[in-house]
């Protein structure tokens, strides 16, 4: 494909001239099928408003004027308004014919509302390509030729050959009038991602890498493409370093969905002092600086770091910035993207602000299946590939992500609906060995042994009155001395590497019983099976943690109600057999009415099945880890937020067990030591083991944490070889010689 500015200028013109014509021409509506014309009208009206936008200087738009802006661009999806919005599949199943083509309309929908970005990035490319996909799928349907037909089935089989090899079943062969224009719809989106991916899959990959540019000049075309495409970098730059702060309108330049979170956020920043802020943001880069002391990775042959944050905390990246630079790191920013082409199925990974409706993007979260195939997947891998091949030593460079999660929003648990469009079995499988295939593909490029990381968390309003005060908390939890915890920490170290087997289970309603397998240090005097973590990469501190032994690993675990990946978990039950996941279920939806034969059990169970499990038919137990930070579980109860705290921070108010990879996935052979001087020697699991044999089954790309709260712990007993026990804590607190001091918060706090 050929990037010319002056081509996509004149394509652009043309596509909003006719989308403007659909839009606000009456006469059209008797050739298009009735129960279509109110979607075609809204949708034409919608990218109608956005190419009119797009003209817009934003810079010169009064603030009051912003905001109107925004709330007209996500009134539809606001809770209040999202039933009768064709971005709510139930609503499209409900006011078309097809159930099917509902469906796809639907997804269409959600992807012209994730071009609003490109409104304001002055994207010409994404724009041009999206309307043009978009008036194909109209013209389609306005001409409706298979209507037309005077017979009740057509084949397709001689005259067209749908690339996706009909793996849905819904298109190709004989079929009826519905099916052959469900055909041309799909085929309209399935040629617009696989097309448009060499460029806006690539740039996804390249921003990752290279701070304002778009590509190496040893490219003949792509002088074009910078022109067609925004350079994010540059816009990102402009909203985080060179606004005015004070005056709020930099919020609205972003075009995501501004919210109470993300205003009150930056007002509060804005009150802080420039020490607050320069000390926050220490603690932070310094948290990553540490982390490549701690692998003993050479920092200085890095030079780009890419940071990850909630719109509102602009003040705050700021200085992060500034920071970074001193270190001799350029900083890359990008959007967490929600196109087809770039959405990270339900993982956000970038700058993005909050949801306006949770249930809107668990609608969505598997809109790709609408046309996903192995040749579609195997031509994203030839594209990363090949972004990667010309940006290798951009890729060497890569020091790794900064991450500044959010917590405080109000725990979600999704309404599961027939009508969203979800993965078959076989696109399940084909996901799965994708990201297996991508994992190995990255690694080559970017070494897990060669990057560090940080995280850290920070409340956002949403979490309640007492924000202010939690924010304050949370800052000094952050910044927890590490001498106390070190000593802390390895006394509970000395004991587990003694044991062949821990114990654990729970209190106060909670069922988990659980005997989770150790490895035994063969020379104790210089190794250790338990890693010492203190407020390094992971703030804030408070763990320590093992790969465990996967055989003899068998018990139930359970807890009552907890928030991972941004989703509510409530009586979640998993229960493992020599350390690997053999069943599964939560309550979530015992109280909701059964729906077409649906038993309640089996909709938990695909629910953990796909956000816990990620589609893997089981996963072993990655990580066994106790963590220490009492103070962080008082200040959660304390304000009633034990609910809302992120993994980040719930995983050290309790033991934890970690689904999927262990801690050291493509580290194994990386040689780390504790502050003691002791080497870490449980990297791996009989999985990890084949990592070089056969990596496609030493990895499962995912690792999710669950953690049992004090309050629902019971005892966690070290079993040693000769048969006798060492309790290291019973009735939910700590009784291990050296380890009382833990006990502080929480006697406190009762």
């Amino acid at each position: 494909m050929i990037y010319n500015k002056d081509d996509y200028l004149n394509r652009f013109d043309l596509a909003r001239a006719r989308i403007h014509d659909i839009a606000t021409d009456t006469g059209n509506r008797d050739s298009i099928i009735p129960e279509y014309y109110n979607f075609f009208k809204r949708a034409a009206a919608l990218l109608d408003y956005l190419v009119r936008l797009y003209d817009t200087d934003f810079d010169a738009v009064s603030l009051e004027s912003l905001k109107k802006i925004n709330a007209k661009l996500y009134y539809e999806l606001l809770p209040e308004h999202y039933e009768e919005s064709f971005a709510n599949p139930d609503y499209c199943c409900r006011v078309m014919p097809d159930k099917e083509t509902a469906q796809t309309l639907c997804g269409l929908y959600a992807e012209i509302r994730s071009s609003i970005p490109y409104v304001f990035e002055k994207n010409i490319l994404g724009l041009t390509a999206l309307m043009e996909v978009f008036i194909e799928i109209y013209c389609d349907m306005e001409h409706d030729l298979l209507v037309k037909d005077n017979t009740d089935e057509i084949s397709f089989k001689d005259e067209y050959t749908y690339i996706s090899g009909n793996q849905n079943g819904n298109s190709g062969g004989s079929g009826s009038k519905e099916s052959g224009r469900l055909f041309f719809i799909k085929d309209a989106l399935y040629y617009y991602v696989s097309d448009y991916s060499d460029v806006l899959l690539a740039d996804r990959i390249r921003s990752q890498m290279t701070p304002n540019e778009h590509y190496s000049e040893d490219t003949s075309h792509m002088d074009d493409v910078i022109n067609v495409l925004s350079d994010e970098s540059e816009f990102i730059k402009k909203i985080v370093c060179d606004s005015d702060l004070t005056d709020l309108s930099f919020l609205y330049m972003y075009g995501d969905h501004i919210g109470p979170n993300e205003v009150k956020t930056a007002e509060y920043l804005n009150s802080l002092s420039a020490s607050q802020i320069c000390s926050m943001a220490e603690t932070f880069v310094n948290g990553f600086r540490k982390g490549y002391e701690l692998y003993n990775i050479d920092l200085k042959k890095k030079k780009t770091v890419n940071i990850r944050y909630n719109i509102g905390f602009e003040r705050l990246v700021r200085e992060e910035i500034k920071l970074f630079n001193a270190m001799g790191l350029e900083v890359t920013i990008y959007r967490a993207y929600t196109n087809l082409i770039n959405k990270n199925r339900g993982i956000s990974i970038g700058y993005k602000s909050t949801s306006p409706n949770p249930q809107y993007d668990y609608d969505h979260r598997e809109d790709d299946a609408l046309f996903l195939d192995k040749a579609y997947l195997y031509r994203r891998l030839d594209v990363i590939k090949n972004t990667y091949d010309k940006y290798e030593n951009e890729a060497h460079a890569f020091a790794g992500p900064a991450v500044m999660e959010i917590f405080g929003e109000k725990p979600f648990s999704p309404v599961m609906k027939d009508t969203a469009v979800s993965y078959t079995r076989e696109q399940r499988y084909e996901i799965t060995h994708y990201r297996s295939l991508l994992s190995e593909l990255t690694e080559k490029y970017i070494k897990s042994s060669e990057v560090s990381f940080t995280i850290i968390a920070y409340p956002v309003p949403e979490i309640g009155n007492d924000y202010q005060n939690i924010f304050r908390d949370t800052i000094a939890l952050n910044t927890l001395p590490d001498d106390k915890y070190r000593d802390i920490q390895q006394a509970l170290i000395d004991e587990l590497d003694k044991g062949t087997a821990a114990h654990v289970t729970g209190r106060n309603g909670n069922k988990t019983d659980i005997w989770v397998s150790l490895n035994t240090p063969e020379d104790p005097e210089h190794e250790t099976a338990f890693e010492n973590c203190l407020a390094d990469v992971n703030i804030p501190l408070g763990e320590v943690f093992t790969s465990p032994v996967l055989k003899g690993t068998t018990g139930l675990l359970n807890v009552s109600d907890i928030y991972l990946n941004g989703l509510q978990f409530l009586d979640l039950n998993i229960w493992l057999k020599d350390g690997l996941v053999t069943d599964y279920s939560c309550s979530n939806f015992a109280d909701a009415p059964e729906d077409n034969g649906h038993n309640n059990a089996k909709v938990g169970r695909d629910y953990i099945s796909r956000n816990i499990l990620f589609n893997h038919d089981t996963l072993p137990l990655g990580e066994f880890a106790i963590g220490t930070n009492t103070t962080a579980y008082v200040m959660a109860r304390k304000y009633g937020i034990e609910s809302m705290m992120p993994i980040l921070i719930e995983e050290k108010t309790g033991p934890h067990f970690a689904l999927g990879d262990t801690c050291y996935s493509h580290e194994e052979d990386l040689v780390t030591y504790n502050p003691d001087g002791k080497k870490m020697t449980a990297k791996e699991n009989d999985f990890s083991k084949k990592r070089s044999t056969d990596p496609a089954k030493a990895y499962f790309n995912c690792h999710t944490d669950i953690t049992i709260p004090y309050s629902e712990l019971g005892s966690i007993i070290v079993k040693h070889a000769d048969g006798s026990e060492t309790s290291i804590i019973e009735d939910g607190l700590f009784v291990l010689p050296g380890t009382e001091a833990l006990n502080d918060p929480l006697k406190e706090s009762d």
